[in-house]
C-alpha cells in the first residue's frame, strides 16, 4: 500500500498525506430558501465562502446568487471535498453556471489542490477509490440502491434488490457494512432506515448503466412502490391511516420516481393505478398541486387520455385546480363550468368501476361545484346506500357542506350527528376533524361558543396528526374568532398566530393570509386600537382590490373582506366609508353562491341601515341574514352590535321587522341586501 493510504478512507474523507486521517461527515446544509444574510450560518455554505474567496478575490454570497450557492451545498450532500471542488471552479466560471453544470457532477469537479494524491484530485476518484474497496455483493446491492432517491428500510432493499445473484438472507448485513463503510448513512426514522448520499447515487447509477442494468433495477423499484400505494390505500381511510401516511411520507421521494419512471417507460396502466392510489393521500393532506401535476402527466402519456379511468383523472384534476385557486372558476356559462360539466358526463359514462373507494365521490363533488346541484344530490343520494362505511360517512360530510352552502343547518346538523358517529367506528381522523369542523360551525351559530370552541380544539388534533396545513390554519382561524366573542383576545391572538405559523399551504396560502389579515383587523378593533384597525382594513382594501380578476375565489375574497373593513369602519365612526364598501362588494354577493359569506355582508349592511336611521329595513335584514345562514347567531359580535344600535333607538319593532326577514325567499333576502337606499 502506498505511503499515507488508509484502507478505511472514505468519502468526505480529507486523506492529505502529513495529516492525521478522519471521516469527516456531511457538512450542516441551509434550507433551501435561506436568505443571503442567514446562507453563512451553515458550514457547507460557509466552506463554500471560505474556498471561493481563497480562488476568487471578492467573491461573496448575496442576494443575486445565492440561490445558486445553495443549490450547489445541497447538491453536493455538504461533503466537504466536493465542495472544495466546486470552489476551485470559480476561478472560471460563474456560481449560476457551476450549479446549472452539476447535473454532471462528477466531469465538472476536477482539478482541485495540486499537493493532495491523484485520487483526491475529483470527485470521480474519490468515490471509485471507495467503490473498489468494496466486495463484490456490497457493490451489487449499493449499485441496486441507487436507484433509491428517499433511501431504503430492511424490508424495502430485500423486496427490490434480492434475486440469484444477491440472496434476501445477506441484504440486511450487507445494508451495515455499507453504513460502515460510509456508502449509506442510517436517518431518523421510526424505523430503522439508510440513505444514500446523492453524489455516490448518481456514480451507483452510471455502473449499473456501464453494465445496462438500470432499467431492471428501476423496473424492480418502480413495481414495488406500485403496489405498495395500492396496498396501502384502504388504509388510508381506516384506524391504521397514521402508520400507512408514515410510509407514505417516508417513501415519497420513491414513490414519485417509481411513478414517473412507469409512466415515462410505458407502464401506463400500473402507473394510473399507483397515481389513483394517492389522489385521496395527497388531497387530505393538502398537496393539491400534485395531484394537478401528476393527473397532468399521465393524461398527457401515450394512450392517457383515452385510459378508461381518464375521466377520473380529469375530475381529479380539476377540483385540485379549483382547491389550488388555479385558473378560471366555474361562474355560470364559463369555460371551466363547461368543461366540468362535461367531465361529469364521461364520469357517468365510465363502464370500468372506479379502483378506489375515495374515487366513488369525483361526481358529486365535480358536479356540486359546477353548479350542477341536482345531479350532485343525486349521486349522493345514490352513494348514501354504498356498502363501503366510508363512502356513507364521507357522503353525509358532502350532504352536510351542501346543506350549509344554502343555509339548511337542520340538515347539516342531522348529517354531521351521522357522519361522526360512522368516522368514530371507522376510526378515520380526517372523517372526524372534517365532521367536527363542521359541528364547530353548527355550534357557533347555535350560540353554543363553547361547545365549538371544543370541536375545533378536537379538530386541530386530528388534523395536526395528519398533517394537513391547510385545514389546520382554517380551524385555527375560526377558533380565533370563537376565543375573541367570549372575550378572551389574549387567547384569539394565540390561535390567529398558530394559524399564520402552521407553514406554507402552497399556492392558496395568499389567500389564506389575506382572509388571516381579515381576522387580524378585527381584533385590533376588539382590543380597542382603533388606529390599527382601520390602517389593517385600508390594506384590505388595497389587497382585494389587487387581487388576479381571474382568480375563481375572487368573488368569495371580495365578499369576506370588504363585509370585514365594512364593520370595522361603521363600528369606529366612517360612515362613508363603511357604504362605499358595501356599495362596492354588493354586486359580488350577486354572483356567489355560498349563503353564509352572503349573510355576513348583509350585516354590515344593516349596521348601515341602522346607524342611518333604517331601523326596520335595518331588522329586516338581520332576519334575512339570518334566514341564509340558517341560524340566528346572536353571539356573533357583529349582529350584537347591529341589534344594540337598533335597540338604542328606541325602535320597538325589531322582532316582527326580524322575523319577516327570516322568512323571504333567497332571491328576497338578497334584494333588501342592497345598501343602495342607505349610501
Amino acid at each position: 500500500m502506498p505511503e499515507g493510504e488508509d484502507p478505511g478512507h472514505q468519502p468526505g474523507a480529507a486523506g492529505i498525506v502529513g495529516e492525521s486521517l478522519c471521516v469527516i461527515p456531511p457538512l450542516g446544509l441551509p434550507p433551501a430558501d435561506v436568505t443571503a444574510d442567514r446562507a453563512p450560518d451553515y458550514p457547507a455554505v460557509r466552506l463554500l465562502i471560505e474556498r471561493g474567496e481563497a480562488v476568487s478575490a471578492g467573491w461573496k454570497v448575496d442576494e443575486s446568487n445565492v440561490r445558486a450557492v445553495v443549490e450547489i451545498v445541497r447538491r453536493l450532500d455538504g461533503l466537504p471535498l466536493a465542495i472544495e471542488l466546486a470552489a476551485a471552479r470559480l476561478r472560471v466560471l460563474p456560481v449560476a453556471e457551476i450549479a446549472a453544470r452539476l447535473g454532471d457532477r462528477f466531469r465538472l469537479l476536477t482539478g482541485g489542490n495540486r499537493a493532495a494524491m491523484p485520487r483526491h484530485r475529483t470527485l470521480r476518484a474519490v468515490v471509485e477509490w471507495s467503490w473498489d474497496l468494496l466486495s463484490p455483493a456490497e457493490r451489487l446491492l449499493a449499485e441496486r440502491l441507487s436507484v433509491f432517491p428517499a433511501g431504503v428500510t430492511d424490508q424495502t432493499a430485500v423486496a427490490v434488490c434480492a434475486d440469484d445473484r444477491l440472496s434476501a438472507e445477506e441484504i440486511p448485513d450487507l445494508l451495515l457494512t455499507l453504513v460502515d463503510k460510509s456508502l449509506l448513512q442510517v436517518v431518523p426514522s421510526a424505523t430503522l432506515r439508510y440513505r444514500m448520499l446523492e453524489t455516490i447515487r448518481e456514480y451507483g447509477v452510471e455502473r449499473l448503466a456501464e453494465r445496462r442494468e438500470v432499467v431492471a433495477a428501476r423496473t424492480a423499484h418502480g413495481r414495488y412502490f406500485a403496489d405498495l400505494a395500492v396496498r396501502l390505500e384502504p388504509a388510508l381511510r381506516s384506524r391504521d391511516q397514521l402508520r400507512a401516511m408514515a410510509v407514505i411520507t417516508d417513501e415519497q421521494d420513491n414513490m414519485a420516481a417509481a411513478l414517473r419512471f412507469l409512466g415515462e417507460s410505458g407502464d401506463l396502466e400500473r402507473a394510473v393505478e399507483m397515481a389513483l392510489a394517492q389522489i385521496w393521500h395527497w388531497s387530505a393532506t393538502g398537496r393539491d398541486s400534485e395531484v394537478v401535476a401528476w393527473m397532468e402527466f399521465l393524461l398527457g402519456l401515450p394512450g392517457g387520455a383515452e385510459h378508461r379511468w381518464a375521466p377520473l383523472m380529469k375530475a381529479s384534476r380539476v377540483r385540485s385546480e379549483l382547491s389550488t385557486g388555479r385558473g378560471e372558476g366555474p361562474t355560470e356559462g364559463s369555460e371551466r363550468q363547461r368543461e366540468m360539466r362535461a367531465i361529469g358526463d364521461e364520469l357517468e359514462a365510465m363502464t370500468s368501476p372506479s379502483p378506489f373507494d375515495a374515487l366513488e365521490l369525483a361526481a358529486p363533488l365535480l358536479f356540486f361545484f359546477s353548479g350542477d346541484h341536482k345531479r350532485a344530490a343525486a349521486w349522493t343520494d345514490a352513494l348514501i346506500d354504498s356498502p363501503a362505511p366510508w363512502i356513507r360517512a364521507t357522503v353525509r360530510t358532502m350532504r352536510a357542506a351542501f346543506a350549509e352552502n344554502v343555509g339548511d343547518v337542520d340538515s347539516m346538523r342531522r348529517e354531521v350527528e351521522l357522519a361522526l358517529a360512522d368516522f368514530d367506528e371507522i376510526g378515520d381522523r380526517w372523517g372526524l376533524a372534517t365532521a367536527l369542523d363542521a359541528r364547530g360551525w353548527i355550534r357557533t351559530i347555535d350560540g353554543d361558543t363553547q361547545g365549538a370552541i371544543e370541536d375545533y380544539q378536537r379538530a386541530i388534533g386530528y388534523f395536526t396528526a395528519l398533517g394537513g396545513q391547510e385545514d389546520n390554519l382554517m380551524a385555527h382561524m375560526r377558533l380565533s374568532g370563537l376565543y375573541s366573542r367570549i372575550g378572551d383576545l389574549d387567547a384569539a391572538r394565540r390561535s390567529l398566530a398558530m394559524a399564520r405559523d402552521g407553514g406554507d399551504c402552497g399556492p392558496h396560502m395568499a389567500v389564506r393570509e389575506l382572509i388571516l389579515d381579515g381576522v387580524d383587523a378585527v381584533l385590533h378593533e376588539r382590543e380597542g386600537d382603533i388606529a390599527g384597525a382601520r390602517a389593517r382594513a385600508a390594506a384590505l382594501r388595497q389587497q382585494v382590490r389587487a387581487r388576479e380578476p381571474s382568480h375563481w375565489m375572487r368573488s368569495h375574497l371580495a365578499a369576506l373582506t370588504l363585509s370585514s373593513t365594512a364593520g370595522i369602519a361603521l363600528r369606529t365612526g366612517d360612515v362613508d366609508q363603511a357604504a362605499a364598501d358595501l356599495v362596492e362588494v354588493y354586486p359580488v354577493v350577486r354572483e356567489i353562491q355560498d349563503m353564509p359569506i352572503v349573510a355576513l355582508v348583509g350585516i354590515s349592511v344593516a349596521g348601515l341601515a341602522a346607524v342611518r336611521g333604517h331601523h326596520w329595513e335595518a331588522a329586516t335584514i338581520v332576519g334575512a341574514a339570518a334566514r341564509l345562514r340558517g341560524g340566528d347567531d346572536f353571539a356573533d359580535p357583529a349582529v350584537a352590535w347591529v341589534i344594540e344600535k337598533i335597540d338604542a333607538s328606541g325602535f320597538a319593532e325589531f322582532e316582527p321587522a326580524y322575523a319577516q326577514g327570516k322568512v323571504l325567499p333567497i332571491e328576497a333576502c338578497l334584494a333588501v341586501m342592497d345598501p343602495t337606499p342607505f349610501v
